[in-house]
């Protein structure tokens, strides 16, 4: 005998209920976001605000910056000083300015401008890559010193620098100079770096005016406090900032540049126009400025890991623009890949090893192509014996 059938009504969600939901979610995500506040700008725990900065950070902008000024504005209230490095056009030099070091460089001779003006010489801008991590005998510029005869290289690269302060760079030292060749070190992140106000401190930017480029916010404040005060971090949900900084964290690990590169934060930057716009016109201001001294220029592109596997749209953009320009550059991917490919090794794992920069063997592989290229091209002469070149012999 069949029993009688039962239906089941769903019990309807009421007013009350949803109201209490939706005021659950608000106190939950209020609570959280004064909790992430007091974390990062009471100084209570300053190791764990700054472990914070990169989830509720913008990537790809100076926003982490910012909140680390503030950070670090709490954490030092009576902090009132400079860098000992500190421009007030281009933010910083690699090192101080002395008698020994007039320039700032990332140089360990001592030296005086006027030994500098004799001879033949290389300058080397770029940032930290170009700058290097390494002892001095084992930075990029100074392995070119020793390898190419009769040029004097020296290592113009600063820590954080974007290619705007490259740029500016170059037109405060060239004239030094008797007709110097000039090469940029260009790291993909040196171009998002031209739209930056604030890195380790503030930084020139510039804009383009019906066309032309304009440099703005400069000179710049010369104290911590007047950096925080005048950089503050923008206005957001910090809770909010924390979602999507862990969904960020998930998207640059090397399983999603292997399967989802479109995907990660470096490839979903925003204001890619206007930055494409003003390294354009950069390049082109540097191209210029170049043929008007008559000095060679060559650009060195510094790929980053993933890159290695996959053509973003920085690598595509900034090798077709050199290319119309006419302008020489040495692409180091292929040497990178190369390595891998010989020593069966991984690009997550096994490139740029030393804090996120090229080691010492990396710098030497790099250093070797480099000078191959430069001599191919320029006629320079090799000082290492073709045995030292091995590894790079016939890549260029």
């Amino acid at each position: 005998m069949r029993g009688t059938p039962v239906t089941i009504r769903a019990a309807k969600v009421g007013k009350a209920e949803l109201l209490l939901l939706v005021g659950s979610l608000a106190l939950s995500g209020g609570l959280v976001e004064i909790l992430l506040r007091i974390m990062l700008f009471s100084g209570l725990a300053p190791s764990v605000a700054m472990s914070l900065v990169g989830f509720v950070s913008a990537p790809g902008t100076d926003d982490a910056y910012r909140i680390e000024l503030a950070v670090q504005r709490r954490r030092h209230p009576a902090r009132n000083s400079t860098f000992t490095t500190f421009d007030p056009t281009l933010g910083h030099t690699a090192r101080p300015r002395t008698p020994d070091n007039p320039l700032g460089l990332a140089e360990e001779r001592p030296y005086s401008l006027d030994q500098l003006r004799s001879g033949h010489h290389m300058l080397f801008f770029g940032d930290s890559f170009t700058e290097g991590f390494t002892e001095y005998p084992d930075k990029i510029p100074q392995l070119l010193d020793r390898t190419l005869r009769n040029v004097r290289v020296l290592n113009f690269g600063v820590m954080g620098y974007g290619l705007d302060q490259m740029y500016l760079r170059m037109m405060q030292t060239a004239g030094l100079f008797d007709h110097p060749h000039l090469v940029f070190g260009v790291l993909f992140d040196d171009m998002d770096r031209v739209v930056f106000r604030v890195r380790e401190a503030p930084k020139p930017i510039f804009m383009l005016v019906n066309g032309r480029l304009e440099l703005h916010n400069v000179p710049l404040p010369a104290s911590y406090e007047d950096w925080a005060r005048a950089y503050p971090p923008s206005e957001r949900s910090y809770a909010l900032a924390l979602l999507r900084g862990t969904v960020n964290r998930v998207l640059k690990t090397h399983w999603a540049y292997d399967h989802a590169f479109r995907l990660t934060p470096g490839e979903r930057l925003g204001g890619r126009k206007d930055k494409m716009r003003v390294v354009a016109a950069l390049v082109r201001a540097i191209k210029t400025e170049a043929a008007r001294r008559g000095n060679r220029l060559t650009f060195v592109i510094f790929p980053h890991p993933e890159h290695l596997t996959h053509r973003g749209w920085r690598e595509e953009f900034l090798t077709t623009l050199l290319r119309a320009e006419g302008i020489d550059y040495i692409d180091l991917k292929e040497p990178l890949l190369r390595r891998l490919r010989q020593s069966n090794l991984k690009w997550w794992r096994d490139v740029y090893g030393l804090e996120n920069h090229p080691t010492v063997s990396e710098n030497q592989l790099l250093a070797g192509y480099i000078a191959q290229c430069l001599t191919e091209r320029y006629g320079y002469g090799l000082a290492l014996s073709p045995a030292a070149l091995a590894s790079t012999t016939g890549l260029c």
